[in-house]
């Protein structure tokens, strides 16, 4: 027999805690049980947290939402990841989060072409990226587009391109068949000849796509690791204007691209820019 009496009441307190709920990226499709969703994880993983905070509409900027999400985070990185990576099919870092916090906003799931979320029928993208320190922040990456955006042949013209350039001995190797790794990248774009094909077949090509594709809906950026004490805050809230998305790498066969949220219009990173003049 368990004597109940001489059972560690707290451990079990935590132990029953439920952080994962019996839920479908369906039942966020929709606002039919949102005020239920939304008391689960405010119930089981936020309870000190005031859903009259919460809000309606469509958020007026960032700040808007990253007051709230630091508050999610004062809770402690464990508890605040919990809701930031959701286990979910078909759904980003952050957009379980964004439905808790915004009232009427709706997940799009995974079959949404360039549509993450909906605010009161309004489509969003929402994008987990990196914000690294390059010119005072002012650009996003790590990410890719969405697969409806066909770049095969500008995935292939980067491979072929890149192989002649290392058997001409003008890059150096590297052991990613599938891809071009940054400093290859730049090495190409040095180079007249490799630069100017670079540019005609990937470089361009792949400009007009990812452009199209970033500008269709307003774009929410939100940081996945890095800066790391940003983690899971809003760094863009809205357009994105199709002259400042860039290629950034190929790697295993997918092209990211590098995307610039402030600074000058259409001007790409300094890094790189040597290319523009080609």
């Amino acid at each position: 027999m368990i004597d109940l009496n001489k059972l560690d009441k707290a451990f079990l307190a935590e132990a029953q805690k439920q952080y994962i709920f019996n839920l479908t990226s369906q039942d966020f499709g929709s606002k039919t049980h949102k005020k239920e969703i939304q008391y689960l994880f405010n119930s089981n993983i936020f309870p000190k947290f005031n859903m009259n905070d919460a809000i309606d509409g469509v958020p007026r900027n960032a700040e808007q939402i990253n007051s709230l999400i630091r508050e999610l985070k004062g809770y402690g990185n464990a508890t605040f990841e919990r809701i930031y990576k959701y286990p979910m099919t078909g759904v980003g870092p952050g957009e379980i989060m964004l439905y808790f916090l915004l009232n009427d906003c709706t997940l799009g799931g995974g079959g949404s072409a360039g549509v993450d979320i909906k605010i009161r029928g309004k489509n969003f993208e929402v994008k987990s990226v990196l914000n690294p320190q390059e010119e005072n922040y002012s650009f996003v990456k790590g990410f890719k587009i969405g697969g409806t955006m066909n770049t095969s042949a500008m995935v292939s013209a980067a491979l072929n391109i890149k192989n002649q350039a290392m058997e001409a001995k003008d890059i150096d190797t590297n052991d990613e068949a599938s891809g071009v790794s940054s400093k290859q990248i730049k090495q190409i774009r040095k180079h007249p000849t490799w630069g100017r094909m670079w540019k005609e077949k990937v470089e361009g090509p792949y400009g007009k796509i990812a452009g199209r594709y970033m500008s269709a809906n307003p774009v929410i950026f939100m940081i996945n690791t890095s800066p790391k004490p940003k983690l899971g805050e809003v760094v863009h809230f809205g357009a994105v204007e199709p002259e400042n998305v860039f290629l950034d790498v190929v790697t295993q066969n997918v092209i990211k691209p590098v995307v610039r949220i402030k600074g000058q219009k259409g001007k790409a990173p300094v890094s790189w820019s040597i290319l523009m003049n080609l």
